[in-house]
C-alpha cells in the first residue's frame, strides 16, 4: 500500500471512531455520575443521551488543543488514544466507589 493509501485508510478509520469516542466517552461520564455525583450531592441520574450531551458541551467549551508533538498522530491513533483515557478513567472511578 502507498503512502497515500495508508493515510486515507487512516482518515476513514479515524472517522468510523468518532462516534464510537462519543459514545463511550457519554457512558464513562454517566457511570462516573452515577457512582460518585448522585450518592454525595443527591442529584439525580443521567441518561445516556444526557451524559454524551453534558460531554460535548465541555468538550465545545474546552476548545480542542493541539500540542506541537502530538500533530503528527494519525487519527486512528488518537481515536484510539481517547478510548483508552475513557477506560483509564473508567477503571479509576470504578475503584474509587
Amino acid at each position: 500500500m502507498s503512502t497515500s493509501e495508508e493515510e486515507t485508510a487512516d482518515a476513514l478509520i479515524g472517522l468510523a471512531m468518532v462516534p464510537v469516542t462519543i459514545v463511550f466517552g457519554g457512558f464513562v461520564l454517566m457511570r462516573l455520575w452515577a457512582w460518585h455525583i448522585v450518592p454525595v450531592f443527591g442529584l439525580p441520574s443521567l441518561t445516556l443521551g444526557h451524559a454524551i450531551g453534558v460531554d460535548l458541551v465541555v468538550v465545545l467549551l474546552r476548545g480542542i488543543h493541539s500540542n506541537k508533538k502530538d500533530d503528527d498522530r494519525s487519527a486512528s491513533t488518537a481515536a484510539f488514544t481517547s478510548l483508552f483515557v475513557h477506560a483509564i478513567f473508567l477503571l479509576v472511578g470504578w475503584l474509587a466507589r
